[in-house]
C-alpha cells in the first residue's frame, strides 16, 4: 500500500547540490536523502539491527517534491513537452511572451497535468 505524506518545515531548510561548501540548492528532497533520515531516527526509536534493516528494509520512500498552495508538482516526464516546444519554435518571434529557451527551464509540472501526460495526452501551450 502507498502512503502519501506532506512534509511541512518548522523551520528553513537547505537541500544542498555538489561541492563541499554545497553552495547551489536543490528544491527536491532525494529519496536516499529522506531514507537515511527515517532510518536513522528508526534506529533510535527501535532496537534494530541496522545492517539486517538495510539489507530488507521494511519501507521505501520516493524523493519529496514541492508542494505550492495546496498544489503538489513532480518532475517533468523527458520529452513530454516536445510538442509544445516544437509549437512555440514554429510561432513568429514575440509572437507570444513566452521562448524556447524558458519552456526549457521548466523543471516540474503541476500533478493534474502529470497525470494527463501519464494517460497519453500531449500537453498544449495552454495547459502550461
Amino acid at each position: 500500500m502507498m502512503k502519501l505524506y506532506d512534509l511541512t518545515f518548522t523551520t528553513p531548510v537547505h537541500f544542498g547540490l555538489e561541492g563541499i561548501g554545497q553552495e547551489r540548492i536543490d528544491h527536491t528532497v532525494h529519496s536516499d536523502t529522506l531514507w537515511g533520515a527515517i532510518l536513522d531516527k528508526w534506529l533510535l526509536l527501535y532496537d534494530d539491527d541496522p545492517a539486517a534493516l538495510c539489507r530488507e528494509p521494511s519501507f521505501t520512500v520516493s524523493s519529496a517534491f514541492p508542494l505550492i498552495d495546496g498544489t503538489r508538482f513532480y518532475p517533468v516526464p523527458t520529452g513530454a513537452l516536445s510538442r509544445v516546444m516544437n509549437d512555440v519554435a514554429q510561432l513568429e518571434p514575440g509572437a507570444i511572451r513566452l521562448e524556447l529557451k524558458d519552456l526549457k527551464k521548466i523543471r516540474y509540472v503541476a500533478e493534474r497535468l502529470l497525470f494527463a501526460i501519464l494517460s497519453g495526452k500531449e500537453p498544449l501551450l495552454a495547459d502550461l
